[in-house]
């Protein structure tokens, strides 16, 4: 079993990584991506992936040109790639999705979202919440009792 953390701020990357990895508790194993282009490399590469975890507000790198203008100046770039690239693989069509971004409220405004909320297993935790990433942790580890039962 593998999560695909989608962060790109480096900082933000290694707290996470060492939060999500305490809580795997050797579990599963946690992907750590810093761009677009690692995480597509690593979604095609890896088929046990039970959960992707995603911030928003990133470099549109790694999308297509039209998806780029899709970003709203790249506040919802993560959403753009969950859409694109994610929930257009079969193999992930039916896993948690959770979106842990400071830049939740610019989600919830795109009405390209609404459409797509409430069909996919998409979770929405925002960074600036107080105990966010233990909300985070929480839900991961309910990810992964499901996954092992």
């Amino acid at each position: 079993m593998k999560i695909l953390l989608l962060e790109d701020n480096l900082y933000t990357a290694e707290l996470l990584e060492i939060l999500i990895n305490a809580q795997l508790n050797n579990r599963a194993e946690l992907i750590v991506c810093n761009d677009i282009y690692e995480a597509n490399e690593k979604i095609v590469n890896n088929k046990d992936i039970i959960c992707i975890i995603s911030d928003l507000n990133m470099s549109p790198n790694g999308l297509e040109v039209d998806q780029y203008i899709e970003t709203e100046a790249t506040s919802i770039t993560g959403w753009i790639w969950v859409k694109c690239y994610v929930l257009n693989n079969a193999q992930f069509e039916n896993i948690p999705i959770i979106f842990y971004s400071a830049f939740i409220d610019d989600l919830k405004k795109s009405s390209a979202f609404d459409e797509v909320r409430n069909i996919n297993s998409i979770e929405l935790i925002s960074k600036e919440e107080e105990n966010s990433e233990e909300t985070l942790c929480e839900r991961i580890e309910c990810i992964i009792e499901e996954n092992l039962a």
